[in-house]
């Protein structure tokens, strides 16, 4: 009977080293800690400032970049990383004018996966942002473009 357990543990020691030295990103069924949220949802807005000679909004409509910043516009990419690795992705909402050069787009991602790291956020190609990450709350986003 010695032999069996002896046998059994190496095997289980062999697969929990298969999981490591695969990255460590598997996830074992079942492992999760009761109570501890798996997702979190992502929730801000980025401003688009622009030079009076390039946007004339009308306060209250809709807007999105032009020029240099044509790619800030409703539907344009959020990229959700975490420890580098693309985790989520969303779109920016559809942008209201709050002034004559001013854009504001929503940002919202939900469901994006819980686990220890650091996230950061990005739109379009724009730079990453670090994000706060608590679990069960949602994570805030709030950037700013412009002139």
């Amino acid at each position: 009977m010695t032999s069996i357990v002896a046998v059994g543990a190496a095997v289980t020691a062999i697969a929990l080293g298969s999981l490591l030295v695969a990255g460590g990103d598997t996830q074992v069924a079942g492992t999760a800690t009761p109570g501890v949220p798996t997702t979190f949802d992502v929730v801000g807005s980025i401003s688009l400032t622009d030079t009076p000679y390039d946007a004339t909004w009308s306060t209250g409509g809709t807007c999105s970049g032009d020029g240099g910043y044509s790619d800030l516009r409703a539907g344009a990419m959020i990229n959700i990383r975490r420890d580098g690795n693309l985790v989520a992705q969303g779109n920016l909402g559809v942008g209201k004018a709050t002034g004559r050069t001013e854009c504001v787009f929503g940002i919202s991602v939900d469901d994006v996966p819980y686990r220890p790291g650091t996230y950061t956020w990005e739109v379009s190609h724009r730079g990453e942002l670090i994000l706060d990450v608590e679990p069960g709350q949602p994570a805030l986003a709030f950037g700013s473009i412009g002139d």
